[in-house]
């Protein structure tokens, strides 16, 4: 789903002078700084001056393509003047860059882009008193899967199921494994982003199984890799409890005990944390 501050930027492409033949920026009068996926900031030399839209990428990402493929972006406005946020930071939100209503040259580059590049345009928009202004459009292509730093972990002496794989991992429940009579969270990739907070949006990809049969109880990875939105408040016990207080770039593991799952069964997940929305 569309987030609201992603929506009110798009509605201000709209306002932009379209064109699919844009070059490049080989030099900036302007500065972006910021991790990728927190909220930029941009220092200008002196304020833009009038011209076409131009677009600039400023970090190279090394993760997959974007091409055909849904992408979670964040995307900041700020003004040509001052540098200042203009409304308010853009929450994550997963868009098709192909569908949408982006400039020519912006939308070619998202297509071409990889995950954890970060792209600017700026552009002249229609002002308050009618006339026209500059801006400059922060885009941030976020990673699908998890980046943080491997924890060293020893499966069998924690007790643990044991974990497989880098783009779709997979928990294997030993026969020795015992099963969890409360809730257990350990991150296997540790984030350096956001901390999950209540009340938060969560851009995740997980994977939840059954731990009698190992059957898998439901998968973005299976679904084909997209992530999803998770409403915090809204997530059952177990994994609300085993996301909370962990960081944006974690992979979690969580052993949920079955008073705390969705059935009658304790439940193993696997959850990488993309990123976070917030309401102000």
């Amino acid at each position: 789903m569309m987030g609201r501050a992603l929506a009110a930027a798009l509605a201000g492409l709209l306002l932009t002078a379209c064109t699919d033949d844009v070059p490049v920026n080989e030099t900036s009068l302007y500065t972006v700084t910021g991790e990728i996926g927190a909220i930029p900031t941009v220092v200008l030399e002196r304020p833009l001056p009038f011209s076409d839209p131009t677009v600039e990428i400023l970090i190279e990402g090394d993760g997959q393509e974007i091409g055909d493929n849904m992408a979670l972006l964040s995307i900041t406005t700020f003004s040509g003047t001052d540098g200042a946020i203009v409304g308010v930071p853009a929450e994550p939100s997963l868009v098709q860059p192909a569908d949408i209503s982006f400039d020519g040259a912006l939308r070619a580059a998202l297509i071409e882009a990889t995950e954890g590049s970060r792209i600017a345009e700026t552009w002249a928009v229609a002002g308050e008193d009618g006339g026209k202004q500059m801006e400059i459009v922060v885009v941030d292509v976020l990673p699908t899967i998890a980046t943080g730093e491997p924890q060293q972990i020893d499966f069998a002496a924690e007790n643990l199921p044991e974990v497989s794989g880098d783009l779709a991992p997979e928990a294997t429940i030993g026969e020795g494994t015992r099963e969890p009579s409360e809730l257990r969270a350990l991150a296997l990739l540790k984030g350096a982003g956001t901390q999950v907070l209540p009340g938060d949006d969560v851009y995740a990809q997980y994977t939840v199984w059954e731990w009698d049969t190992g059957e898998i109880v439901d998968s973005t990875w299976e679904a084909g890799g997209v992530p999803t939105m998770i409403e915090i408040d809204d997530a059952f016990p177990g994994l609300r409890d085993g996301i909370l207080d962990q960081t944006v770039g974690s992979r979690v593991l969580v052993l949920i005990p079955p008073d705390q799952g969705i059935g009658t069964d304790s439940l193993v997940a696997i959850v990488d944390i993309l990123a976070v929305g917030r309401a102000s």
